[in-house]
C-alpha cells in the first residue's frame, strides 16, 4: 500500500503500541487491532500516506497513566502493506518492519503520533561480519536437522543472505 523513503518520514509519525509482539526491522508480520485508537492510528495513516511506528505496550499500564508511560520509546517504523476489516470488527494489518526507532516526544494523543530518532547500526568490520554469519548459518542449518518445526523457508532465507540486520 504504500513506499517509503527514509529521507522523506515526516517529523512526526503515526504509533501503535502491541502487547504480546516485538518487531524487527525487515520483519513481515501480520497484526491484528483491536481497539479504536489504534485503528484510527491506521487509518490515519493510510490517509496521509505515513509509515507507522510499532512499540511494545507495558503490561502494567493504568488507564490514568500518560501515553508514554503505558509504552517502550523503542520499536520498528515500517509501512501497512495491506489491510483487512475482519467481521468481529478488528483489522488485520501486514506490517513490514523498515528501521528500528527511538520515540523522542509524544505530540498528540488521538491519533497517537510521537517525533522520533532513527537509530542506525553501527558497522562492524567486515570480516567480523562474514564469520559471524558463517558460524549461524551453520548453527541453524545444524538446528534444522534436529528440529523439523524450523520452517524451510526461514532456512533457505538465512542461507541465502549476506546481509547481517536481516539475518
Amino acid at each position: 500500500m504504500q513506499t517509503v523513503n527514509f529521507h522523506d518520514f515526516p517529523e512526526h509519525l503515526p504509533i501503535i503500541s502491541e502487547m504480546d509482539s516485538f518487531l524487527y526491522p525487515f520483519m513481515i508480520s501480520p497484526i491484528f487491532l483491536s481497539s479504536d485508537e489504534s485503528i484510527e492510528t491506521v487509518e490515519f495513516a493510510l490517509e496521509n500516506n505515513l509509515p507507522i511506528f510499532i512499540v511494545p505496550q507495558k503490561s502494567e499500564a493504568d488507564d490514568e497513566d500518560e501515553p508514554i508511560d503505558k509504552i517502550y520509546d523503542v520499536g520498528v517504523i515500517g509501512s501497512i502493506m495491506r489491510k483487512v476489516p475482519l467481521p468481529d470488527g478488528r483489522v488485520k494489518i501486514l506490517f513490514q518492519g523498515l528501521k528500528r526507532g527511538k520515540i523522542e516526544k509524544i505530540v498528540s494523543d488521538v491519533p497517537l503520533l510521537g517525533s522520533y530518532q532513527i537509530i542506525e547500526v553501527e558497522e562492524e568490520s567486515s570480516v567480523v561480519i562474514t564469520a559471524i554469519l558463517d558460524i549461524l548459518k551453520d548453527r541453524v542449518n545444524d538446528l534444522s536437522n534436529l528440529n523439523s518445526k524450523i520452517p524451510p523457508d526461514l532456512i533457505s532465507t538465512i542461507k541465502d543472505s549476506n546481509e547481517a540486520e536481516r539475518i
